[in-house]
This record gives C-alpha cells, structure tokens and sequence, in this order.
C-alpha cells in the first residue's frame, strides 16, 4: 500500500511545499518533474522470536538520510519487506524480509537486512542467525549461554551500495543495527533468554539467577525519526522469554524496545495470556517477542513488517488560494 501524508510541512509564497509518501507494501514510484533528491528511511522486517524461552527477533535493519539524488521521469522500485514467522512448537523462527529503494542510472540499490531470528534451546549448539539486527540468544549448556546473533555489514560485499550519497550515519561505521543479547546458561529451570538488537542499541543479555530471580534481555530500543512530520520510533528488538519464575517475585520476560518490538513471554503460572511472544508492530520494523516455556505451545511472535518513506520538496506556481467570507 501507499499513503501519502498530505501535510504542508514547508511552504514558501514561491509555492515550494514537502511531501511525504510512505510505503507500506511494495510499489514503483516515477519521479516527479523539478525533484531532484530526497529524504528517505528505509526499514526492514522484523525477525520472529524463538519458542521454548527463546530470544528475541532482531528488529528490521534501516537505512535513512537526506539528499539522495533522484531523476525526474524515473521510475523506482520500492520493496517494503514482511515480518519473519515466530516460532511455533519444535520448528524455528525466521529471519525478516528485506526493504530497499532502487533505480536510477546507474541503478543503486539502497536496502536493509531483515532482522534476525530468536534462538530457541534446540538451536544451542547451532549458529544463531544474524540480520539487519541480531537475533537473542536462548539459553544454552552449562558453561555458556547462546551467543545472540549480528548485524550484518552495509558492505559492496554483502549486495549494499554503501555509503550514498547523504547517508545518515549516527550508528558510525557500516552498521544498519544493532546485535542481539546472549541468552543464559543451564538448568533449565532458571533459564532465560536474550533480547533482539534493536536499530539503535544492542539487545540485552538475560541475567543468570536462580528462581524467583530469573531475569530475560530486553529487546534494543530503535531510533526516532521526524521524516513524517511528528517524531515515531522504528526498530525496537523483541524481548526475550523466561523458563521459570514469578514475575511478581523478583523475575521478568524481556520487553520489547521502542520502535515496536514484541514483549517476552512470562510463564503459565504469571499469566496464561502473556506464555507466547507478543508480534511486533506492523510497519515499524520491530522484532517478535520470545515465548515460553516449558509447553511447547508457548510460541515465538512474529516480527513487525517494515516501511519506506520518501520526502521532497515540489514546486507548484500555480496554487489558489480560496479566501471564506467570514
């Protein structure tokens, strides 16, 4: 889908105004006569959360900047990535779909990395996948928690046209997130898990303890932007799920981090309603929230769909203006 935000967020009496599209699904969009570049942020899906205690999604990679040079009468194309599936039972969850901006000649591709996966504890002796924003770890054997997962590099290597022209890098080096929290160690009646890297700050580790003390990762928090006139987080990981415990007595399921990450999962014995992962919020790029344990039922939310919007200035000198007798 395609919303277009009909605010006037500038205007000059030469009739120069702003204009926001935002992108909700996938679409092309032809640029119009005098725009020559624009503002842009680009967000990914979100990955799901893992079941079985199991970590949170990494939130959606991003992209944002101002100034991207564009041609009148090109027509680009627009991707606007889906949120991975949570894991459900035995099988896994799975990594978010990829958002980017494309065209022009030569054609640039500007994109971002779905989030990654959460781990669940059947994935502990296994690579944790990584993405735009890493996925948590669950917790693993008795000497070492799961390692949550990376943010994968914006490198020519790894299909990124990177840096563009304008790009805006307050996160510093090639990094589109940040990395998932590492989840605990064994028994598995104190575990617990870590929390999705977020687009603006890693993902919390759990904290190992004993019950009632037993403590999940919260998901990273995202990052505020203005490109549509108000300030909107995007990006928040999911937060991480807990084996055992009682919230109320000292132990917690991960939150999920501003910009829509999905909460954790507590346990039968807090909630019924809270045992799965909680999604994350469509069109923000948020990770699912990791699920319980120990019924396997206790599934992993799915991650949040991503978005891309587009700024720039149009000129019309031909506006009227319709003055109401009072």
């Amino acid at each position: 889908g395609v919303d277009l935000i009909n605010e006037i967020l500038s205007e000059s009496w030469a009739g120069e105004y702003s204009k926001v599209i935002q992108f909700t699904g996938s679409a092309t969009w032809t640029c119009p006569t005098g725009v020559t570049s624009v503002e842009y942020l680009i967000m990914a899906g979100g990955g799901g959360g893992g079941a079985f205690a199991g970590g949170g999604g990494g939130a959606g990679g991003s992209r944002l900047g101002s100034g991207f040079p564009v041609s009148a009468g090109t027509t680009y194309t627009i991707n606007v990535g889906g949120g991975g599936s949570g894991s459900i039972g035995s099988g896994n969850s799975s990594v978010g779909e990829g958002s980017y901006f494309q065209g022009g000649s030569p054609a640039i591709h500007l994109g971002a990395n779905g989030g990654g996966r959460g781990a669940r504890i059947a994935d502990s002796f296994t690579p944790i996948t990584n993405g735009g924003c890493g996925g948590g770890g669950a917790y693993g054997n008795a000497t070492t928690g799961r390692k949550g997962g990376n943010s994968i590099a914006l490198t020519p290597a790894n299909g990124h046209a990177y840096p563009v022209t304008g790009e805006n890098t307050f996160r510093s080096s090639v990094i589109q997130g940040f990395n998932g929290g590492s989840g605990n160690t064994f028994p598995a009646a104190n575990g617990s898990s870590g929390g999705g890297g977020g687009a603006g700050e890693n993902g919390q580790p759990a904290v190992s303890g004993t019950a009632p003390n037993v403590i999940a990762g919260n998901g990273g928090n995202g990052f505020a932007s203005t490109i549509q006139g108000t300030s909107t987080y995007y990006g928040g990981g999911g937060g991480g799920g807990i084996s055992s415990g009682h919230t109320e007595n000292g132990s917690r399921r991960g939150l999920g981090g501003l910009g829509g990450g999905g909460n954790g999962a507590a346990v039968p014995t807090d909630d019924p309603s809270l045992t799965s992962g909680s999604n994350g919020v469509s069109n923000t790029g948020g990770g699912g929230g990791g699920g319980g344990h120990p019924d396997l039922a206790n599934d992993g939310g799915y991650g949040g769909s991503g978005i891309v919007i587009l700024k720039y200035t149009v000129r019309n000198d031909e506006r009227t203006f319709i003055f109401n007798k009072s």
